[in-house]
């Protein structure tokens, strides 16, 4: 447990001794347990003598990895700096271990705060074999994968996708074919064009469009006219198609054609959210095209798409992106429109895990005082932990100067009391990239950039994202 490496000898031995009383047995020998029964070639001495991160991350990375040790993974630098390294090898053939490994921090997994019980959700859904498990991860443009670098993958390469690259190299099943509202159309003029033109898995024909209806993930998505369509071809292979419409109306119908002909999707039940499951009758890169039919009386309104494979009994990790380039805090707890909105919407997607990311960034760039910002951030915990469990990540360094962005700490500091006081889990990414400095000089950012990671950063905030989800795949916290 990355908590004790942050305490003194003192404040571990009463933390330990507490959870002694508690009935809790020793974190540090039980995570020891844990991965010698997983490891049959590691015993339960040799793992605590190592020490519980490095060991037991070495182990795993070894086991993932085989042409990694365990003594080379340690050697290297053992929990995070290694595992980041190996990771990014594996799914950027380019970047080698070595090259990564020095130009980042060498903390342990920056994950403070995370119980039994505030995981305790998450953990029993990734035990279970008969569904998906589902991970949110919610915020600005940073979350939503907004980069200039490759502007037509900032829907299919951004963070989350990543996220499930990642795992799959982990050997945990994972994908993130998901698409949700336009994602703030990266930043740019909110219009259809603008988002279809930040994701080259997307195509239209007609005059497909936005409406003014904002679901999570950013503004939904409107066929107006008959044989108006939007085609999703998924870079990973499929097998179904999950397809949620706003239905607040009869008469808002489409036809949903994967590969078995055209199967309609009507608006039959007034005040809910329509969802239809689309089989492409075998696992590939099955498109699927969603048409306005000309038996229509309203115009459809696409909330979200994700597609998953199940075929024979296979379960996956699902990540979703909800990232709103531009969002504010108060956006991802609006719960102005109850039926398709932001809340409504992730209840429909019904989570496990969600991770609330990088909240002030907009806030301290628009000026936004740290009581509204704080304010925010408690509606949206009080929103969301009802639903499921939940990470609060602290906001990445933003090297901006507009609005109160010189007072970002004061952010910082607000987010952790937050999440604190309300007994949740922290990721902390600030303590993994030391300063934007730092971070600007390795690469993490955009050339000429101040908030908006570089590919590479993407991909090592994946790396981390990765990890945390991989210790609550395998039990651990």
């Amino acid at each position: 447990m990355t908590i004790l490496s942050q305490m003194t000898a003192s404040q571990q031995a009463e933390f330990l001794a507490a959870m002694n009383a508690a009935g809790i047995v020793d974190p540090v020998a039980r995570s020891a347990a844990a991965d010698a029964k997983a490891n049959p070639t590691l015993t339960q001495a040799a793992v605590t003598a190592a020490g519980d991160k490095t060991a037991r991350d070495a182990a795993a990375d070894a086991k993932a990895n085989p042409t990694l040790t365990s003594a080379a993974i340690v050697a290297v630098g053992g929990d995070t700096t290694a595992r980041a390294s190996a990771a990014d090898a594996k799914v950027n053939p380019v970047l080698t271990a070595a090259s990564i490994a020095p130009s980042l921090s060498s903390a342990g997994l920056p994950v403070t705060y995370a119980t039994p019980a505030n995981t305790l959700r998450v953990r029993a859904a990734m035990a279970r074999s008969d569904r998906d498990i589902n991970v949110v991860v919610i915020g600005p443009s940073t979350v939503a994968g907004q980069q200039n670098v490759s502007p037509s993958t900032q829907g299919s390469a951004g963070l989350v996708p990543q996220i499930a690259a990642r795992l799959n190299g982990m050997g945990i099943n994972a994908g993130a074919e998901n698409y949700y509202g336009d994602h703030g159309s990266w930043g740019t003029a909110q219009t259809f064009d603008n988002y279809k033109a930040g994701d080259s898995r997307i195509t239209s024909t007609g005059t497909v469009g936005l409406t003014s209806v904002q679901t999570a993930g950013g503004n939904a998505i409107q066929l107006a006219a008959a044989g108006d369509s939007i085609t999703y071809t998924p870079l990973t292979p499929v097998r179904k198609w999950r397809v949620r419409i706003y239905n607040d109306r009869a008469g808002r119908n489409l036809t949903a054609s994967s590969g078995t002909g055209n199967i309609p999707v009507n608006s039959a039940n007034p005040n809910s959210i329509q969802t239809a499951i689309i089989d492409s009758g075998s696992t590939g890169l099955n498109a699927l095209t969603l048409t306005q039919a000309s038996s229509a009386t309203s115009a459809s309104i696409i909330l979200g798409v994700d597609a998953f494979d199940d075929t024979a009994g296979r379960r996956q990790i699902s990540v979703h992106n909800l990232g709103i380039s531009g969002a504010r805090s108060a956006r991802f707890s609006d719960n102005s429109n109850t039926l398709g909105g932001q809340i409504a919407m992730t209840k429909a997607i019904a989570p496990d895990y969600m991770y609330l990311a990088d909240f002030p960034i907009n806030d301290w760039r628009g000026s936004i005082s740290v009581a509204v910002y704080q304010a925010n951030l408690q509606a949206a915990i009080d929103a969301y932990l009802p639903i499921c469990d939940l990470c609060i990540v602290l906001p990445l360094y933003d090297g901006d100067t507009g609005g109160l962005s010189s007072t970002q700490e004061s952010f910082v500091t607000a987010t952790r009391q937050v999440a604190m006081a309300n007994g949740l889990p922290i990721l902390d990414m600030r303590s993994r990239l030391v300063s934007f400095a730092k971070a600007q000089g390795i690469g993490f950012y955009e050339t000429n950039g101040t908030v908006h990671p570089s590919p590479f950063g993407y991909g090592f905030l994946s790396s981390v994202y990765a990890e945390d989800i991989r210790k609550l795949y395998r039990g651990g916290i």
